[in-house]
Formats: structure tokens, C-alpha cells, sequence
């Protein structure tokens, strides 16, 4: 749903059923996209969960094809082990 522009489903739980509410667009047609591939092919709702640090790396590597911890730490003021921490979450996603 995320990554075509709508909220989020609603799950609740109601006499003993899970209950699932998929939200539409309403009257709003706009809102439904198609995911582009800005974000290096991660999906919008993948994309969402980045932190700050994480899309900054994402935009070097989409630039230079590369990063290194050390480009990191010295661009973004982190110590080495925040670094590894946030490539390493990069790594999941884009697996």
C-alpha cells in the first residue's frame, strides 16, 4: 500500500479475527503512483525506514557507485562502528 501512495492498512483484532482494512484513494486518484527508482530500487515503504544517515550513503553510492566507512565517518561525523552498523542495514534491504 505504501509504495503506491496509500496509508497504511488498518489491522485490528475483533472477536477473535483479525480484521484487515485496506484503504483506498477516495476520490483522490493522484494519490496512487508507481514506485520509481529513486531510492537505488528500494521500494517506497523499504526506503521509509531509513534513518537520515542511511539515505545520505544511499544518494553516494547511487552517485559513485561506492562508499567507505571512512567517507562516511568524516562526511557525516559518525564514529566507524555507526558506519558499519548503517552499511550493514543497507545491506539487508538491498539484498
Amino acid at each position: 500500500m505504501l509504495n503506491h501512495g496509500l496509508d497504511e492498512p488498518l489491522i485490528t483484532i475483533a472477536d477473535n479475527e483479525v480484521v484487515v482494512v485496506l484503504r483506498g484513494p477516495g476520490e483522490d486518484m493522484n494519490r496512487i503512483r508507481i514506485p520509481e527508482n529513486i531510492t537505488a530500487g528500494l521500494s517506497p515503504s523499504v526506503a521509509a525506514t531509513l534513518n537520515e544517515r542511511q539515505k545520505v550513503v544511499l544518494a553516494e553510492i547511487v552517485k559513485n557507485g561506492t562508499v567507505s566507512t571512512g567517507w562516511i565517518t568524516k562526511t557525516l561525523g559518525i564514529v566507524k562502528d555507526t558506519a558499519a552498523m548503517d552499511i550493514k542495514e543497507l545491506v539487508v534491504y538491498m539484498a
